[in-house]
Formats: structure tokens, C-alpha cells, sequence
């Protein structure tokens, strides 16, 4: 019983140690990289535009197609899945402000991006074409909307899966719409980047874990059956020198009961066998 609370414990500490490692890493999410979406591509009307470079601020004819090639980079160091997609948005009090989610509407059921999924190794950029179609009937107003890029992570042990987007924003005046004012120039940036952190255990990590668990236990059995092996031999050895203790005795009141028949008087010192010796016989019966 003792041994196999001692093979017990031995299994609960290896398994504690290698949770207590699990919990650690995943308690302190480090940063692994960023994902971006930026313009690729400026198109000839607005290459003096200061503010092509980080917005979609074309003007748009109705009637026209317009196509643009946007691009979406990967500096992490793990391969990631980015969906883009256009989303609604206002401006408002000469705010910009985003709608919920996927929601859109007119305008941006007009916006047709692909491909609209992209899987990129890490250290890789890949470009997507964003294509709008103003319809010959558009009002001559100003439009505004976001192409999002959307990266996912892994659910965690609640079912709840995090999600992060960042996007560029669309400016457009539409006809002879007057031209939008953006407030504050001076913010605009040539990237707009997802800062990712790693709050989940690696595929690599967990794999290494399941590998240390399982030698430990196995180990661990390996122990005990050892130690059962030695205890059954000593068990075994006491045995056979009761049994070997047992034989010298009756063969010795044996002989001394013949001495006693025939009348002599035993001269003879007994001397009790090795237990480490064996004769033919006892290798037999042992």
C-alpha cells in the first residue's frame, strides 16, 4: 500500500509540474508579431494626394468601376488566416465612426474584394484587388466605409474565440459630391497593424508536455515494478532459508533419535547449512 501511494504521488507531482509549466506560458502572452493591411497601389489621379497613401479617397464617377490593389503583410512568426471585408461607417461632427461588425450597406454591398480570404506564412505579403461599382443612377454625395482585415484567434477553455481587425478607411465623394475635409491630417500612417500576442500554448509546447507527462508516468511504473521485483526476491530468499532452516532441524532430531536407538552418544557437532549454499535438491525445489 505504501509503495503504491509513493507511485501515486510521483504521478500527481509530474503532472502538477507540467500544468504548473502550462499555466505560466499561457498566463504570459508575449508579443509574436502584426498583421497590417496598406494601399499597394495609388492610382494616377490621386498620386499627389498626401492622403492616398493610408486612405481610399478616389473620387468616383457614377456609372464607373473602380479597381485598387490593397495588400495584407505578416511579421509574426506563425501562419495566420486573414479575411477581408468592407464594412459600413459615417462621419459625423467630422468624426469618423465605424459600424458594428460585418454590418454594411448600399455602398458597400457595391465593394467586391478578391480574393476576400488569405492564408500568409510568416515573414509573407499578399495583395487583394478591391473593385467598386458605382451604379449609373449614384447620388452625387460622399461615402464612407472600412476594408477590414480580420484575424481570429484560437477559442479558450470558456468557448470564447477572440477576434482583432484592422482596416483602412474609405473617403470617396461620389459625381460632383464636394471633396471630404479629414480633420487632422497629421494622423495619417502608411500601415495600420494587428499587434499579436500569443496567449495559447504552441502546438510544439503541448506536445512536449504530453511527452514529458508520459515518461514520467511510465517511469514511474517502471519504479514500482522494480520495486515490487526486489521485495518479491528478498521475500523469496527468506522463504527458502526458513525452509532450508526447517529440513537441518528435522534431520537433525532424525539422527539424533537413531543415536539415541542404538545407544550411542552423539559425538557429531551439527552445524547449521549456508542459507547462500545449495545442494542439487534444494536447486531443484527453489
Amino acid at each position: 500500500m505504501k509503495y503504491s501511494r509513493s507511485l501515486l504521488l510521483v504521478i500527481l507531482t509530474s503532472i502538477a509540474v507540467s500544468a504548473g509549466a502550462v499555466s505560466a506560458h499561457a498566463s504570459e502572452p508575449v508579443a509574436v508579431g502584426s498583421v497590417g493591411i496598406r494601399i499597394a497601389q495609388i492610382l494616377a489621379p490621386d498620386v499627389n494626394n498626401p492622403l492616398a497613401a493610408a486612405y481610399i479617397v478616389s473620387r468616383l464617377q457614377p456609372g464607373t468601376v473602380h479597381t485598387q490593389r490593397l495588400e495584407i503583410y505578416n511579421t509574426s512568426s506563425q501562419e495566420l488566416k486573414v479575411d477581408v471585408y468592407p464594412g459600413s461607417a459615417t462621419f459625423e461632427s467630422r468624426k469618423f465612426l465605424v459600424g458594428n461588425g460585418r454590418d454594411g450597406n448600399k455602398f458597400t454591398s457595391s465593394i467586391k474584394l478578391l480574393p476576400n480570404t488569405l492564408t500568409l506564412k510568416p515573414s509573407e505579403a499578399k495583395s487583394f484587388n478591391m473593385t467598386i461599382t458605382t451604379p449609373v443612377d449614384a447620388a452625387s454625395i460622399q461615402q464612407f466605409g472600412v476594408i477590414w482585415a480580420e484575424v481570429k484567434g484560437e477559442a479558450n477553455a470558456a468557448g470564447i474565440t477572440s477576434v482583432s481587425r484592422v482596416g483602412i478607411r474609405i473617403y470617396v465623394p461620389i459625381g460632383n459630391a464636394p471633396d471630404i475635409s479629414i480633420a487632422d491630417p497629421s494622423v495619417v500612417s502608411n500601415t495600420n497593424e494587428i499587434i499579436l500576442k500569443k496567449s495559447f500554448i504552441s502546438t510544439y509546447t503541448i506536445q512536449l508536455i504530453v511527452i514529458l507527462i508520459f515518461l514520467s508516468v511510465i517511469l514511474s511504473f517502471l519504479f514500482f515494478f522494480l520495486l515490487r521485483r526486489s521485495n518479491s526476491d528478498r521475500k523469496y530468499r527468506r522463504e527458502n532459508e526458513r525452509q532450508l532452516e526447517s529440513q537441518w532441524k528435522r534431520e537433525r532430531d532424525r539422527r539424533r533419535e537413531i543415536w539415541k536407538r542404538e545407544g550411542h552418544v552423539s559425538t557429531e557437532k551439527t552445524q547449521r547449512p549456508s542459507y547462500y549454499e545449495f545442494d542439487e535438491d534444494d536447486e531443484e525445489n527453489r
